[in-house]
C-alpha cells in the first residue's frame, strides 16, 4: 500500500480535507518527472514560486533509524539544498531515488509533528534530541521551524534511551 493512499483512507477522507487541498507526488512517474511535477503542483497552489518557500499548516513525518526524515539521508546532498522546494533523494539504503521535500521547506512549516515508534530508532532518536550534541549530521536534527513549532510523539520503545530530566 502506498503513504499517500494510506494516508487519504485514515485520515484525510475521515478529515473532510478537500481534495484541492491535497497534493500528492505522482509515485508512477520517474523520480525527476515525480518532483518537477509536484513542485510545479506546490507553486500553482501557493502562488508563489522559489525562492520564496510555501508554509504548510501542518506536516506529519517520521525518522527513519538512521536519522532520515522524509527523503533526506544522512550524509545525502539533499541535505544542502537551499533553494529548491522539491528535490530528488540521493539512493536510500533500497537502493532507490526519491522524491522528497527539502529542509527549507519543512522549516517553514506552521507545526511539524513527528510519529516515531521502534526500538531500533531509540538510539539515534536519543543522539538526536540531545541538547548537548553540537552537530547537525543527521537530517532529523536540521528539522528546526524557522517559526513554527514541533511535537514529537514516541512510543515507549523509541523513548526508552531518552535522559528524562524529572526536575523541572
Amino acid at each position: 500500500m502506498s503513504n499517500f493512499r494510506m494516508i487519504r483512507e485514515s485520515l484525510l477522507t475521515l478529515a473532510g480535507v478537500s481534495p484541492e487541498n491535497i497534493h500528492r507526488v505522482r509515485g508512477e512517474l520517474a523520480p525527476e518527472d515525480a518532483a518537477g511535477q509536484y513542485a510545479s503542483d506546490l507553486e500553482k497552489f501557493y502562488s508563489t514560486p522559489p525562492p520564496d518557500f510555501p508554509q504548510f499548516e501542518l506536516v506529519f513525518l517520521g525518522m527513519g533509524a538512521d536519522g532520515h526524515v522524509a527523503s533526506i539521508f544522512p550524509g545525502s546532498t539533499t541535505m544542502a539544498e537551499t533553494s529548491r522546494w522539491v528535490a530528488v533523494s540521493n539512493p536510500g539504503p533500497e537502493g532507490l531515488k526519491r522524491v522528497t521535500l527539502t529542509l527549507p521547506v519543512l522549516n517553514a512549516a506552521a507545526h511539524i509533528i513527528f510519529l516515531v515508534s521502534g526500538a531500533q530508532k531509540s538510539d539515534t532518536l536519543a543522539r538526536a534530541l540531545d541538547p548537548q550534541t553540537q552537530t547537525r549530521s543527521l537530517p532529523v536534527q536540521n528539522v528546526r521551524p524557522v517559526s513554527g513549532s514541533v511535537s514529537w510523539f514516541l512510543d515507549r520503545a523509541a523513548a526508552s534511551r531518552l535522559q528524562i530530566d524529572n526536575t523541572a
